[in-house]
């Protein structure tokens, strides 16, 4: 059997007569289907480690606020006990 050229292949390829597809035709491998899945899981994974680390971001936020309140109230305390300790007498002690 006599095979045509390529240029003959190709030439009728271009004007439509013939789809050419050298693609061998098999199932695709269960090894694939398998790392499709492991892709997939992956993703998830992603996901949520994407969505933890943006709740530690705002967990991080609220801290700073706490902390920042803590430390006003902390300066706060500090003059009273130093008023305390300078001027007895206003304090009644």
């Amino acid at each position: 059997m006599r095979l045509p050229d390529d240029d003959v292949i190709f030439r009728a390829a271009e004007m439509g007569k013939m789809e050419v597809d050298w693609r061998p035709k098999m199932e695709p491998s269960p090894i694939f289907s398998m790392m499709e899945e492991q892709i997939d899981l992956l993703k998830k994974q992603l996901e949520m480690k994407e969505k933890e680390l943006e709740e530690a971001r705002q967990a991080a936020i609220e801290a700073k606020k706490h902390n920042r309140w803590m430390m006003w109230i902390a300066i706060l305390s500090m003059l009273a006990a130093i008023a305390a300790w300078l001027f007895p007498n206003i304090v009644g002690g």
